[in-house]
C-alpha cells in the first residue's frame, strides 16, 4: 500500500473519532471514577503526545528525493530534510505531521529556484522524542532556527497549523533573549492564535469532565510559567507585536470551512492585527491546504515579493 491506514489523531479527527479514541475517552473517565489525579496525568501526557508513525515506503521514496542530516538540537536528534538551490525557505510542518506532509509545497518551491528546508520536528516523523509540549517545542525550535540561519544565512517561513503556533513561540523567545533572527517573510496556514483553539478540540475529542478539563488547563499553564508566560502568551494573539518590531513580512492563510483550527483564530488575530496579510480560502477544510494549487501559488507569490 502507498500510504499508512488511518491511525490514531486524538487531536484532529473532530469528525470522526475513530474506535480507539471513543475507546480511549471511556477509559478516563473509568479512571476518574478510581482517581482523578491519575485520569488528569494520563489526559496530560496524550495532550503533550505526538502520534509517531509509521514512515510508509511511499514516505521514504520522498526523504530519498533529497539529502537528510541527522541533528543534535536540544536534547533532540532532529532529522532535516533538504534539496534545491538558490533562496532558503524552511518549511515548518503541524502536529501528528512530518516533513512528508510539506512535500507539495516544498516541490513548487523547489522547480521555482529555492533551496527547500524541512525539519522533522522533536517527537515527529524521524526525529528523535515521544513527548513534548508548546513550551519545550518552542525551546527546541529555537535552536533549530538558530542552526537553519547559521548554515544558510536568510531564510524565509513556511508553517502550518501548530507547527507555526510553536515556530511563532520561538522567534518570540529569541527576541526576548536579545537574538533578533526574523525571517523577511513568514507565510502560516491554518495558524492556531489562541490557546483554547487546541485544548478545546482535544477535550471534545475525548468528552472530557469539566474537571479533567480545568486540570488540564491548569497544567498546561504551570508549563507556560516555565517561561515566565500565562498560557495565552505562548500563542501568536498575544506576542506578534515582535513579529510587527521586526517589519517581517507575515501572512495567514486559513480556510473557512477548517474544523479543526476554526476561521475565528485567523479573524481574532486580523481584528487585533488589521495590518497583517490574510487570505480566505473556502472548501479546503485543515488538511487539503497545504496541497491545493492556489494556495501553493499564493505561497510563492508571497515569498517573491
Amino acid at each position: 500500500m502507498r500510504r499508512n491506514k488511518k491511525k490514531l489523531n486524538i487531536h484532529t479527527d473532530i469528525d470522526s473519532p475513530n474506535f480507539f479514541i471513543r475507546l480511549i475517552g471511556k477509559f478516563i473517565k473509568i479512571v476518574e471514577l478510581f482517581s482523578g489525579k491519575l485520569a488528569l496525568k494520563l489526559v496530560t501526557k496524550l495532550f503533550c503526545k505526538p502520534v509517531k508513525k509509521r514512515i510508509s515506503t511511499y514516505q521514504q521514496k520522498f526523504y530519498e528525493s533529497g539529502s537528510n542530516s541527522l541533528v543534535s538540537l536540544n536534547r533532540y536528534k532532529i532529522n532535516i530534510w533538504e534539496q534545491g538551490k538558490g533562496k532558503p525557505v524552511l518549511l515548518i510542518h503541524g502536529w501528528n505531521n512530518n516533513a512528508f506532509n510539506m512535500r507539495h509545497i516544498g516541490n513548487k518551491l523547489i522547480k521555482k529556484g529555492y533551496k527547500v528546508i524541512i525539519p522533522d520536528l522533536p517527537c515527529h516523523g524521524k526525529s528523535s522524542g515521544r513527548f513534548i509540549n508548546q513550551m519545550e517545542m518552542g525551546d527546541a525550535v529555537q535552536e533549530l532556527l538558530v542552526y537553519v540561519k547559521e548554515k544558510y544565512g536568510n531564510f524565509s517561513l513556511v508553517t502550518y497549523s501548530w507547527g507555526g503556533t510553536a515556530t511563532l513561540l520561538a522567534l518570540d523567545q529569541l527576541q526576548n533573549k536579545g537574538v533578533n533572527l526574523f525571517p523577511k517573510n513568514i507565510i502560516s496556514l491554518a495558524l492556531p492564535t489562541y490557546s483554547s483553539a487546541i485544548t478545546d478540540l482535544f477535550c471534545k475529542m475525548l468528552k472530557l469532565s469539566s474537571k479533567l478539563e480545568n486540570g488540564l488547563l491548569n497544567n498546561l499553564s504551570k508549563m507556560a510559567m516555565i517561561d515566565n508566560r500565562t498560557l495565552n502568551e505562548a500563542f501568536p494573539l498575544s506576542f506578534y507585536k515582535n513579529l510587527e518590531q521586526a517589519q517581517v513580512l507575515f501572512t495567514i492563510i486559513h480556510d473557512a470551512d477548517d474544523k479543526v483550527i476554526s476561521i475565528d483564530n485567523c479573524e481574532k488575530f486580523i481584528e487585533k492585527y488589521p495590518n497583517t496579510d490574510c487570505l480566505v480560502t473556502k472548501g479546503l477544510g485543515h488538511l487539503r491546504i497545504i496541497k491545493n494549487v492556489k494556495v501553493i501559488n499564493e505561497v510563492v507569490k508571497k515569498l517573491s515579493a
